[in-house]
C-alpha cells in the first residue's frame, strides 16, 4: 500500500490513526511536530502526509505551506478547534495545499476513506 507520514501533538490520537493505517496495509512513519515532521519527509519520502494544524515547533499550515511548495506532497490536514475569533483553519490548509481537509473528531472509517480518495485521486467505492 502506501507510506504515510502521520504528524499530530495528541499521543493517544497519533496511535490510534497509526494502528488504523498500519492495519489497512499502510506503512506509517508519525512524530508530534511539525518540525520533526518535516525532516522524516524529507528521509522517508511518503506517499502521503496527514498533518495536525495545531502543534509544537511548527504548526500545520507552516509545514503544509513548505511541502505544497515541493509539488508533489499529497496532503490531509485535520484539525479539532478555530482559533476563539478565527473561525477554523481547516480552509486556509486547502487553499495552502491540503487535499482534504477533516473536522476532528475522525472515525477510522473516515480517516481510511480520505487516505483512499487522495491516493487514488478518486472517492471510493462503495
Amino acid at each position: 500500500m502506501a507510506r504515510i507520514l502521520l504528524l499530530d501533538d495528541n499521543d493517544a490520537l497519533r496511535s490510534l490513526f497509526c494502528r488504523c493505517l498500519h492495519k489497512a496495509g499502510h506503512e506509517v512513519f508519525d512524530a508530534a511536530d511539525g518540525q520533526v515532521g518535516s525532516r522524516l519527509y524529507h528521509e522517508q519520502a511518503p506517499d502521503l502526509v496527514i498533518c495536525d494544524l495545531y502543534m509544537p515547533n511548527k504548526d500545520g499550515l507552516e509545514l503544509i505551506r513548505e511541502l505544497a511548495g515541493l509539488g508533489e506532497a499529497r496532503i490531509i490536514a485535520m484539525s479539532g478547534d478555530g482559533l476563539p475569533g478565527f473561525g477554523s483553519l481547516l480552509p486556509i490548509a486547502r487553499t495552502f495545499g491540503a487535499a482534504v481537509v477533516l473536522q476532528k473528531p475522525i472515525d477510522e472509517p473516515t480517516l481510511l476513506s480520505a487516505v483512499e480518495t487522495v491516493l487514488t485521486g478518486s472517492p471510493p467505492s462503495r
